[in-house]
């Protein structure tokens, strides 16, 4: 018997003697006014594989014929009866589980029990949290319960419900679980127990979703090199605080000025070390000063709800978390696209309870988007309004040593794709590129600043598509990402190698990349190119000696000669130092304040033809030195600076989901800073500061 379970034993035997009449008295009072059944018996699981029957006092009224989601919101909240508000406003309700706790189901603190198909939903992730015996309370319920009650509270019925706590609240409440597993201690236990009392006694404001929130200034602070505004908060946080705080945001009413740093405020990065080490992979959000957004999917509903939408790439990284985004808004239809089959299974896998809680239909298609009769009849017969394309190969070594591969996937399959859309009347085509296009220097960036030519150049004469572009650097803890080859090398005891110590690069996670996609292609209006703000580009030495001390060893320094070697093995083919994500242009606000959007000068269209045709010749003939050809010849053109043959776009001012116009930003601020510089390194005017507007914030 371990210390925990002891002290748990010991507990519950000093409360019994002042519980059994409390809950006489209740079991009572439920009879008469509630009628039978008094109890409530539902099964939960202790671990992946073992089920046992959580009691309760019953709070709701019983209905025939429909599944208990095992979460309340929407119409489940109306069933809760009067004697069942009073019950579960101090927790009363939970009291019988102090038989669960007695014969050794549970314990007083832990993770609270999931249902079996919450735990199927993310098997591996609730392997880890299961490790530890669930509990009456924990650092998940008292941080998230408020977060939690206003998300479910917003929902319409028990499928949207549930729908909702898998793609919204299971997974974040099992993060926090597995947080304060890491450093849990009786103490730590004990001080669990006394704050969910004192939120029991002193119960605070749940926060709203909508409408007005309360404003309070908070303290000001700084952020890169700019200024800080006046913040809002939301209320109802409970003593350990929130999860989804707020704090440093601006005034929504407040347009966001793109040539200042974001005043969303970046979090500091805490790694916490123990002695000996550990092989658990960190969290990328944990790496990253990024606060994440609190609401990252509001106000897109009524633009996919009730769509069929299609996910080309849905099993990669970025795709994934496309369709775990798109089932939270209720599309009717979602294709999954992918090639590779065994990743395309395990991704239907994992979310076909997720679809099928949300009443949509799911269809995985095993092709290849460069297939274009199958892709013309998919997208004719399925009826898509909604295309988002983030099929591509983005290995930089794998594309740069195959180049016509990478040319065929990366430009003729956007090709392919985009004119069956146009074909198929799709309302919505949006493209996923990447920082890489910007000035590339090898065949991978080349291929995805091809493909940004192509949907650029259809969008001058697209009727009734509505084309955009997305463009964002490195998705942290991706397969293609730096993060997976740091952990096995932590692992592996070092050394870990650098393609330099100076190479910076920009960095965000995978959820909230794909939810800022999904605004982007609900703004997209004719050709535009979105950009994220992706922060202040981070050197890869730092997230290097990051990841070793959350991992719970230290890089080799000065003051730690023992520690794990960080070893510089220079720049590969087709890599730069530093990234851009701005080619030419201003970019304005687009209605987020981590979104904008800048309308770069496309190329002409003879030569947009001109470079398909040699891609289709080196696809023929299998010729990679003519594949080569064709991206250095991009790239010595984007080198120079040239914009020959370039033409405007067709929309000139974007506009937000709803139809209205964008606010323009402020004057180019090469006007206001005329000593920003000048001779053969320069960068041409206005683009330094356009380029701190997205990317050092």
């Amino acid at each position: 018997m371990t210390t925990r379970r002891a002290a748990d034993l010991l507990l519950v035997l000093m409360l019994l003697p002042l519980v059994l009449p409390l809950l006489g008295l209740l079991a009572g009072l439920a009879l008469i006014l509630q009628g039978r059944p008094v109890l409530h018996v539902s099964e939960r699981m202790r671990t992946p594989d073992r089920a046992f029957r959580l009691v309760k006092l019953r709070s709701m009224r019983p209905e025939r014929g429909t599944g208990m989601t095992g979460v309340t919101g929407g119409d489940k909240a109306a069933r809760i009866t009067p004697f069942g508000q009073a019950i579960r406003r101090l927790r009363l309700d939970e009291l019988p589980q102090l038989w669960n706790i007695l014969r050794g189901d549970m314990g007083f603190v832990g993770p609270r029990p999931p249902l079996r198909q919450h735990v199927d939903c993310a098997p591996d992730l609730f392997a880890r949290v299961l490790a530890d015996r669930p509990g009456l309370t924990g650092a998940a319920t008292l941080r998230f319960h408020a977060r939690e009650a206003a998300i479910l509270g917003a929902c319409r019925d028990a499928q949207e419900t549930d729908a909702t706590y898998r793609a919204r609240c299971l997974r974040q409440k099992a993060r926090l679980d597995l947080a304060y597993a890491r450093r849990r201690t009786l103490a730590r236990d004990a001080a669990i127990l006394w704050l969910t009392l004192a939120a029991l006694v002193r119960p605070r404001r749940r926060p709203a979703l909508h409408g007005p929130a309360p404003r309070r200034r908070t303290a000001p602070g700084r952020i890169g090199s700019g200024r800080i505004a006046p913040g809002r908060t939301e209320p109802g946080k409970t003593p350990l605080s929130l999860a989804c705080d707020t704090r440093g945001m601006t005034d929504a009413a407040t347009p966001p000025n793109p040539f200042r740093p974001n005043p969303l405020r970046p979090l500091p990065f805490r790694a916490r070390c123990r002695k000996g080490g550990r092989d658990d992979a960190p969290r990328p959000e944990d790496l990253l000063d990024r606060r994440p957004d609190p609401e990252p999917l509001a106000g897109l509903g009524p633009c996919y709800r009730g769509r069929s939408v299609l996910v080309t790439g849905a099993a990669g990284s970025i795709g994934t978390e496309l369709c775990r985004h798109l089932i939270a808004l209720a599309p009717r239809q979602l294709l999954l696209l992918d090639h590779s089959e065994e990743a395309l299974w395990r991704l239907d896998r994992a979310l076909a309870p997720l679809a099928a809680a949300a009443g949509l239909r799911m269809t995985p298609v095993l092709a290849s988007v460069t297939a274009a009769p199958l892709v013309q009849n998919l997208l004719r017969r399925q009826r898509v309004d909604i295309v988002l394309h983030a099929a591509a190969y983005k290995h930089v070594p794998m594309v740069e040593a195959n180049p016509v591969a990478g040319l065929a996937n990366n430009v003729l399959g956007t090709e392919t794709l985009l004119r069956a859309s146009l074909a198929a009347g799709v309302d919505r085509f949006l493209l996923v590129s990447s920082d890489k296009a910007v000035r590339p220097v090898g065949v991978m960036g080349a291929s995805k600043r091809l493909a940004e030519m192509v949907v650029q150049d259809a969008a001058l004469r697209a009727a009734g598509t509505r084309l955009g572009i997305v463009r964002f650097g490195n998705v942290l803890g991706s397969s293609g990402s730096v993060l997976p080859v740091f952990v096995e090398q932590v692992r592996a005891g070092g050394p870990l190698t650098l393609t330099g110590a100076g190479v910076t690069r920009y960095f965000m996670t995978a959820p909230e990349a794909a939810a800022l996609v999904l605004r982007a292609a609900s703004l997209a209006r004719g050709g535009e190119v979105f950009l994220f703000d992706m922060g202040a580009p981070l050197r890869i030495d730092e997230l290097a000696r990051r990841v070793i001390r959350a991992m719970g060893r230290q890089p080799r320094e000065a003051g730690c000669p023992a520690g794990i070697e960080l070893r510089e093995i220079g720049l590969r083919p087709g890599e730069k130092p530093h990234e851009e994500l701005l080619i030419s242009g201003r970019p304005r606000p687009a209605g987020h304040p981590r979104l904008f959007v800048v309308e770069e000068p496309c190329p002409s269209q003879v030569e947009v033809a001109a470079m398909l045709r040699d891609i289709r010749a080196a696809t023929v003939r299998d010729d990679d030195t003519l594949a080569g050809a064709v991206a250095r010849r991009l790239v010595e053109r984007q080198q120079s600076g040239g914009q020959s043959g370039g033409r405007p776009h067709r929309a000139a001012v974007p506009a937000t989901a709803e139809g209205a116009a964008v606010g323009r930003g402020p004057p180019d601020p090469a006007s206001r800073n005329p000593g920003s510089g000048s001779g053969p390194g320069a960068q041409p005017p206005g683009r330094a500061a356009a380029e701190r507007a997205v990317g050092e914030r």
